[in-house]
């Protein structure tokens, strides 16, 4: 058993204190779009189509992310189509958790 990529970044950002919801999709709409895979930078949410997939940029071209069938694992970003770039680090929309 494995963990699905929304709920792998949703328990890496409930470590920072920050919520997100247990959704590939609804992951697109966090915090705010930055404009390409060239302006990431490190902890941002990288948000595929084709299928509905959800990853945390870690730098230099790469990420980690999660599936079901083979686990937690470090990638090339471009390994699929990217939909957007998310940053939640610094943004008004990252909601606290009660701790």
């Amino acid at each position: 058993e494995g963990v699905d990529c929304s709920g792998f970044v949703m328990s890496v950002y409930q470590h920072f204190q920050i919520s997100l919801p247990h959704s590939a999709k609804e992951d697109r709409e966090a915090g705010y779009e930055v404009d390409g895979l060239e302006n990431a930078q490190p902890g941002d949410l990288i948000c595929y189509d084709n299928p509905d997939h959800v990853a945390i940029y870690l730098g230099d071209g790469k990420i980690v992310h999660a599936t079901l069938s083979e686990g937690v694992c470090i990638s090339r970003a471009d390994f699929g189509e990217i939909r957007t770039v998310r940053r939640l680090l610094g943004t008004e929309d990252a909601c606290l958790t009660d701790r």
